[in-house]
């Protein structure tokens, strides 16, 4: 192989690797996504930051968190959901009987709805 085009797709990794490690970085969210096994109980939780995907649609439509705070979303539908932020800073797909966990860590308005269903939209707004 020439030696130019070896040192082209080594630039060219140096350079995926430097944009991924920056998304990553610069990121305003943490996540992570669980599932409660079927036909146990969940135990009841008293996290006032709860967002429940029913009957095709997020409740509450629109929640107010701290700064630092965790919202956590759970499909009660028998279908696939995502919860896609409209600037991409999130787009995760939640199964049914998921729960997904998002941490938001910086203040701001974040718009977002389902994009497998795009009648379904709600807010989280952060302080």
């Amino acid at each position: 192989m020439n030696n130019k085009i070896m040192i082209f797709i080594i630039v060219v990794i140096v350079i995926v690797i430097a944009v991924l490690g920056g998304v990553f970085y610069l990121t305003p969210y943490k996540q992570s996504i669980s599932k409660t096994p079927s036909g146990s109980q969940a135990t009841q939780n008293t996290n006032q930051n709860e967002v429940t995907i029913k009957d095709f649609s997020f409740s509450p439509e629109a929640i107010t968190v701290k700064a630092g705070s965790s919202v956590t979303f759970t499909n009660k539908d028998s279908v696939t959901h995502t919860i896609t932020e409209t600037n991409k800073a999130f787009d995760k797909e939640i199964g049914p009987g998921d729960t997904l966990k998002i941490t938001f860590d910086k203040a701001g308005t974040y718009n977002y709805h389902c994009s497998i269903h795009p009648s379904m939209k709600g807010k989280v707004i952060v302080q």
